[in-house]
């Protein structure tokens, strides 16, 4: 096995100590590692596979290292290998991450520029987006506020990136934990814009349902409806001016904003 990993990986260098019931493989290639392992597992027996995942976690204890790997090596790889990727990332996560050390992976933030959460959907990884979230929602409440609240330095969360691309799959599973102290749905950028209003800008009027649904304060409601930027633009003024088939989104707007407004009277 390893002469066939060596033959088709000439950047990988490995020691190798084996005997009847260990096996210690160090690797200084970190891109190598997850297909490494992969190709070993199953041919070990436990405790082998548990000294070797034993040996690669002490490699693996630099968070910035880790993220970088999981960025460049998995969530920014081609679309084609996103199958690829994600079975990748599914593996680092199941057999290379304590708890603690998966926590700490993913609040890594570089700077504040971006988490694994917010890198995903921002390079329309919105499989792998899925993914960690379901791991973020498994490991506390505290993390699942940090997650959503996060910003970077262009002010978008990852609720405002969905609210402005439609993706409104991901919206509903952040919005359920809205009560939780989330606070990046009423956010505004400097410039004044909302998740409701690039929503509505965009034409992703199912986007915009789910931030107004999530806000069970009519009043709330009504004040998102007519909230403005800081120019004094509505959600209807940003889209004036629509031609061709966006102005068939202007319209489906105008008759939403209504709907909206009386289905605030009856609550």
């Amino acid at each position: 096995i390893l002469n066939m990993i060596l033959s088709a990986n000439n950047d990988l260098h490995i020691d190798v100590n084996v005997s009847a019931n260990d096996l210690c493989v160090v690797l200084k290639c970190p891109e190598s590692k997850i297909e490494t392992l992969e190709l070993l597992k199953g041919k070990l027996s436990t405790d082998e596979e548990m000294k070797l995942i034993s040996d690669w976690k002490l490699v693996w204890n630099d968070t910035a290292m880790m993220c970088k790997f999981i960025i460049v090596s998995i969530i920014d790889q081609n679309r084609t290998e996103e199958r690829i990727n994600m079975r990748k990332l599914k593996f680092l996560v199941e057999n290379l991450f304590d708890m603690d050390a998966l926590l700490d992976v993913l609040k890594y933030s570089n700077n504040g520029k971006a988490t694994l959460l917010w890198h995903a959907i921002k390079q329309k990884k919105y499989i792998h987006a899925q993914y960690l979230w379901q791991c973020i929602e498994q490991l506390s409440a505290e993390m699942i506020v940090f997650s959503l609240n996060f910003i970077n330095d262009d002010e978008e969360s990852p609720i405002f990136l969905c609210a402005e691309r439609g993706r409104h799959e991901l919206l509903q599973l952040f919005l359920k934990h809205v009560d939780r102290g989330v606070n990046a749905l009423s956010k505004r950028k400097s410039d004044g814009m909302t998740s409701f209003h690039i929503s509505c800008k965009n034409g992703f009027l199912e986007c915009a349902e789910i931030i107004l649904n999530a806000l069970p304060d009519p009043k709330e409601r009504l004040k998102v409806i007519d909230s403005k930027t800081s120019s004094g633009k509505s959600v209807l003024d940003l889209c004036i001016g629509f031609m061709g088939h966006k102005a068939k989104h202007f319209q489906a707007l105008q008759s939403k904003l209504i709907e909206w407004k009386k289905e605030v009277d009856h609550m």
